[in-house]
């Protein structure tokens, strides 16, 4: 990783409707669709700015955290170790890699900051729903044993001579 930072403008322009950060020059806004005033026809001087060391450290961390518990899933040779980390580390990737090529796209500014902030939502919201849908699974696994333990019970009422 380079010490060198993203470029970032010095003041993106914001909608005047909702506030969101458009691109120099857009005509309408990418959030709310409001049409732009363009403040002046010539875009910002944009600067570089070198990522500080303490930033450089945390994203090395993270890659190395996510190969460690990486390879600790392939060793552990578990199909649902590997499916709860896939879908708590999967989508987290995807959701980051994807929004920061497109705000770069449409000339948005991206910082680590934002990618920090949006990485932890996506992992929080992965993990939340994954413990919801193992919540879920629990309650109608309980509701089918429940739903055995009657049968078996009608079964045995049954054969014993009562009427069922």
């Amino acid at each position: 990783m380079s010490t060198e930072g993203e470029i970032l403008p010095e003041a993106a322009p914001t909608c005047p409707q909702c506030g969101a950060e458009t691109p120099p020059g857009a005509n309408f806004c990418w959030l709310c669709g409001a049409k732009q005033v363009l403040a002046s026809s010539t875009p910002a001087k944009a600067t570089a700015r070198p990522l500080p060391p303490v930033l450089q450290l945390l994203v090395w961390l993270a890659v190395v955290v996510v190969a460690v518990l990486g390879y600790g899933v392939v060793q552990a040779r578990d199909p649902g170790i590997a499916v709860l980390y896939l879908t708590a580390v999967l989508p987290t990737l995807l959701i980051v890699l994807v929004g920061s090529a497109a705000a770069r796209w449409r000339g948005q500014p991206w910082s680590p900051g934002k990618t920090a902030a949006i990485a932890a939502t996506t992992a929080a919201t992965t993990v939340a729903s994954a413990l919801a849908v193992a919540l879920i699974a629990a309650v109608v696994m309980a509701l089918m044993l429940v739903a055995a333990v009657i049968a078996l019970l009608t079964a045995c009422f049954a054969a014993a001579g009562g009427h069922a």
